[in-house]
């Protein structure tokens, strides 16, 4: 009973604190917007790292949460490098208060 607590509320931490982010993402941009300042958010997937790789072929609740990823691979970090300079390019510069996800689908499953 105890662990299962611990999963819970360290869950509960990071939605709380995402939650957060996203709206002072929103927020931020709402300022900003009139001084040409545009603020966004990436919320990366499954990345492939060091910490990660081990996670997800290291144990069953890995193995079990990738498998919701709808796209079937690991994220590169540039993947993300990519959004981001899109994201400070002139080819971006109506876009301001997103949450983009970069998780290969998985937000959708």
């Amino acid at each position: 009973m105890r662990q299962y607590t611990k999963v819970i509320f360290g869950k509960l931490v990071l939605f709380v604190i995402l939650g957060a982010i996203n709206q002072v993402t929103r927020n931020l941009a709402a300022e900003w917007a009139n001084d040409g300042i545009r603020v966004n958010c990436v919320a990366p997937g499954f990345i492939r790292t060091p910490l990660l790789s081990e996670f997800v072929e290291g144990n069953e609740l890995g193995r079990a949460e990738f498998s919701r990823v709808p796209m079937g691979r690991l994220g590169e970090p540039e993947d993300i490098a990519s959004l981001v300079a899109f994201l400070s390019m002139p080819a971006s510069s109506y876009i301001t208060g997103q949450v983009i996800c970069a998780d290969g689908g998985r937000c959708l499953s």
